[in-house]
């Protein structure tokens, strides 16, 4: 029975309706924003010296080292000062009262006062006069949107998430992308008032140091990247345990993170600038590989057993998703710079963030289904034109480095001819490239398709000259069986009596 207009009103209705679950999800995000906002703004009340502290990684130990004046308060630091001690405090007993909810702040510790810092600088200790300010809401804002505007894929995901979530809010991928986007945001919102790893300011106030902490780094390991297994076991259908135990599937995932972190931790009570070390030893160890292998796995287990077209074309978004957004834009197009094989600035930041787009971009196709079954032609295109990208450049670079010797062989030195004639032999080959590459792949990735489009055009070459209409008429149900593989076929000819059926 057909779909009236009527049904599908009210099934469009349906899927935009909040469930319980769906207030649950904006219930979280807005609870985190809450305590986000909270915190910023008990964080911005309090004296500071006004300065960022980046996370140090490169040293076994803890260093605060100063990076940038965010507030433009006049003092002696400068950029790359290492921070010693506070008063007389060392910023190892700093970060152990703090650590331990009993902080001990300098009785001049006030706005408008000058506190001593002991710093580290070129191998020498200095002591150094700080004036105390309170951080002004502007500096804050501008640090902000600076970020966003440097990385706009957390913005465009997070407004993706928003428009995804109140277009699909029964959705449990909707909901649990929308709140592993909020996360991510409120963690860019708390980075600007004293970058990753927070000061003194933080450390002298027992409801800033561990709210920072947790906003500027311990969100990761324990909420974001946990979320990332439960997307995929639950999208696009639910798989194993989450579909025979959700809860406790959930809880155990969401749950083993923060035990983990947290009883190690407490093995390095006695070690308070090792503290540090504890999040990124646990989340690279276990935590980020067990999210990947899991998502993966459930991924692959999709795409390899799950029969139903919806979600086998949802399921090729994601991984169109992986492969393209992630794995080139925040894969390779990050990790080659940093070893040097490709620029740091130009174009290549402005490409990871274009290609990194693409995989909130997917998600919200799989989730919405807009156009799911285009997914064959992208994946199709990305490989053709990714393929032919990658020839033409190794074409280009290597003809230019064997005209380049070759001139420097005969003239003893380079000459611009060999960029000229590169770029020609780019142009002459686009063409028979992509036409070479488009049918190796069809052949060998979409055997179907090439299969009936090399069956359309026999069939056209066999019917040109043709006059017989009786011959033409096999041909093309012939054809039509090869390409279709119908149950039955049959040819109606108009006639001006009637019409009657050739089989």
């Amino acid at each position: 029975m057909p779909e009236t207009d009527s049904t599908k009103q009210k099934a469009s209705t349906d899927e935009t309706r909040f469930s319980r679950a769906s207030w649950v999800a904006l219930a979280i995000v807005l609870f985190f924003f809450t305590l986000d906002l909270a915190q910023i703004g008990y964080r911005m009340s309090l004296p500071t010296d006004g300065w960022s502290f980046p996370l140090e990684i490169t040293s076994g130990e803890q260093q605060y080292i100063f990076d940038r004046n965010l507030a433009g308060a006049v003092s002696d630091l400068q950029s790359g000062d290492v921070l010693l001690e506070v008063q007389g405090q060392s910023i190892e007993q700093i970060v152990r009262r703090a650590f331990v909810f009993q902080p001990i702040r300098p009785e001049n510790w006030a706005i408008g006062e000058r506190v001593e810092y002991r710093v580290l600088r070129a191998g020498r200790e200095l002591s150094v006069e700080v004036p105390l300010v309170r951080r002004a809401l502007i500096d804050w804002l501008r640090e902000f949107f600076t970020f966003l505007l440097e990385s706009p894929s957390t913005l465009l995901q997070a407004t993706i998430a928003i428009f995804v979530f109140f277009r699909r809010p029964r959705s449990r991928a909707a909901q649990i992308l929308l709140i592993s986007s909020a996360l991510t945001l409120a963690y860019v919102a708390s980075l600007p008032l004293s970058g990753q790893q927070g000061g003194p300011a933080e450390l002298f106030y027992l409801g800033a140091y561990w709210p920072a902490w947790f906003f500027n780094f311990l969100i990761f390991p324990f909420l974001i990247v946990p979320l990332v297994p439960v997307f995929y076991l639950i999208f696009p259908v639910r798989k194993g345990p989450m579909r025979d135990r959700p809860l406790q599937t959930l809880a155990l995932i969401l749950g083993i993170p923060p035990v983990l972190i947290i009883g190690r931790f407490l093995t390095r009570l006695d070690q308070p600038l090792a503290l540090w070390r504890t999040p990124p030893e646990i989340g690279v160890a276990f935590i980020f590989p067990a999210s990947i292998v899991i998502a993966a796995a459930a991924l692959i287990h999709t795409l390899l057993k799950e029969r139903d077209p919806t979600h086998q074309a949802q399921a090729r978004w994601l991984a169109f998703g992986v492969i393209v957004g992630i794995g080139l834009g925040q894969g390779l197009l990050f990790f080659l710079p940093e070893l040097g094989l490709l620029p740091k600035s130009g174009a290549v930041p402005i490409l990871r963030e274009l290609t990194g787009s693409l995989y909130p971009l997917a998600l919200a196709v799989a989730i919405l289904r807009y156009r799911l079954f285009e997914i064959d032609v992208i994946i199709k295109r990305t490989l053709i034109y990714g393929v032919l990208t990658a020839a033409l450049l190794g074409v280009y670079f290597g003809s230019v480095v064997l005209l380049q010797g070759a001139m420097r062989a005969l003239t003893g030195q380079g000459s611009p001819l060999a960029i000229v004639a590169s770029t020609l032999l780019i142009a002459a080959l686009f063409n028979p490239l992509r036409r070479g590459i488009q049918t190796t792949i069809n052949r060998r990735f979409f055997r179907g398709d090439y299969d009936a489009a090399l069956a359309l055009s026999s069939f056209g070459e066999s019917v040109r000259d043709e006059v017989d209409l009786e011959r033409i008429q096999i041909a093309l149900l012939s054809t039509v069986q090869d390409t279709m593989q119908p149950s039955t076929v049959s040819l109606w000819m108009r006639e001006e009596t009637g019409s009657k059926p050739a089989d």
